[in-house]
């Protein structure tokens, strides 16, 4: 086979592929046409007024205070109660007699304090140092 004749087979070939390549670009873009993306929203960041931050902190210092006066409302049927006796919590543990108070010398109630270093007073700031002309 000659140089000339392969080259002819060869472009022959890609005459081929590319007229098959435009009929299937032309099937591809008539029946299934490509979307842009859609942009992305960007969602604005909620601010809340000064006086909507008011508004809702007024209602949970409510709301606290409900749960508070909740709570001395229950404990206070049962202080009442203990004029005559003691009301018993259920798995409440029995109370120890008090003892009487032992006085331990001043060296091991200083043992006992915790260690807290005394804050240091702030250092004056020192003014530099004046600076003389000297003679040359």
């Amino acid at each position: 086979m000659d140089t000339n004749s392969i080259i002819t087979a060869i472009d022959g070939e890609i005459a081929r592929l590319q007229e098959a390549r435009a009929l299937l670009s032309r099937i591809t873009t008539t029946t299934a046409p490509k979307k842009a993306p859609a942009p992305a929203k960007q969602i604005a960041k909620r601010k809340l007024s000064a006086a909507a931050r008011k508004r809702i902190a007024d209602a949970q210092k409510k709301r606290w205070a409900a749960v508070k006066a909740a709570k001395a409302k229950e404990s206070a049927p049962a202080k009442n109660a203990s004029r005559g006796a003691p009301a018993k919590k259920a798995g409440a543990k029995p109370k120890k007699a008090p003892t009487k108070a032992k006085k331990s010398p001043p060296e091991k109630a200083a043992k006992k304090a915790p260690a807290v270093k005394p804050k240091k007073a702030p250092a004056e700031k020192a003014s530099p140092a004046p600076t003389e002309a000297i003679p040359a």
